[in-house]
């Protein structure tokens, strides 16, 4: 698999992947506008997990020694430039959330992969010191807490070695979706999505990195820099149809 993602060649797979967790998403998303379709939400459990494993995956597949290169200033700039924008139509859509949206939460997982990749070097101590510091700090504010935070690098340990640590983004995913106390819930409660939504946050890691490391060869349209756009964009298309709907 590590020669795969090393080659120049784009990857499909990681393709794939990216549509998946795109299309998961906006299914996720319409649970706000049809309230009374559970299963939307046990669909969009997929989504947050195979976003990091994407992160997880850029970084894995770069061996540059060198921290500050131009895919990495362009990498990290993309997705604070798209965390900043994406606020204001996620709070207009989820009604003043209490969260900020997910692309915080991605940005920072990305500069803790980046730093654990090159944490020899003692610039990347510091900025992993920083971006764990600030997780801990904002925790209240991110989605999928602090633990949401590391999952990209907990599938990156994966990647590196998967017989041992495959578990780690199992753990970490669940934990980061549910408390102790609501898998408590869970697992006494009968209702079918309940259990449904807690078994795909649990699969949908191993799934994952199952697929990056199959040798399938497919045809995938790529998701180039649009993709960024594509988050606040959705939202927005999403408001003005929850507003049609609501007239």
């Amino acid at each position: 698999m590590k020669q795969g993602m090393q080659a120049k060649t784009r990857d499909a797979r990681l393709d794939a992947i990216k549509w998946i967790a795109m299309a998961t998403m906006v299914i996720d998303h319409f649970r706000f506008i049809y309230h009374d379709v559970p299963w939307l939400f046990s669909i969009g459990r997929i989504a947050f997990p195979l976003f990091c494993l994407v992160i997880a995956v850029h970084i894995y597949s770069k061996h540059d020694s060198q921290l500050v290169n131009e895919k990495y200033s362009r990498y990290v700039f993309w997705m604070i430039s798209f965390s900043i924008i994406s606020e204001v139509p996620y709070q207009y859509f989820f009604n003043q959330s209490k969260s900020l949206n997910v692309m915080p939460t991605l940005t920072l997982g990305l500069l803790i992969c980046i730093s654990m990749h090159h944490i020899k070097n003692n610039l990347c101590k510091w900025i992993l010191s920083l971006t764990l510091f600030s997780s801990v700090i904002f925790k209240s504010s991110l989605m999928y807490g602090v633990l949401g935070s590391l999952l990209p690098v907990a599938f990156m340990f994966a990647l590196m070695k998967p017989s041992m640590l495959w578990p780690l983004p199992v753990i970490i995913c669940i934990f980061s979706n549910y408390s102790l106390e609501r898998i408590g819930e869970i697992l006494s409660d009968t209702g079918q999505y309940n259990t449904s939504a807690f078994i795909i946050a649990g699969l949908t890691p191993v799934l994952g990195m199952m697929f990056i490391h199959s040798d399938l060869k497919l045809r995938i349209p790529p998701v180039g820099r649009w993709g960024y756009v594509f988050y606040p964009a959705h939202i927005v298309i999403l408001y003005f149809i929850r507003n049609l709907l609501e007239k």
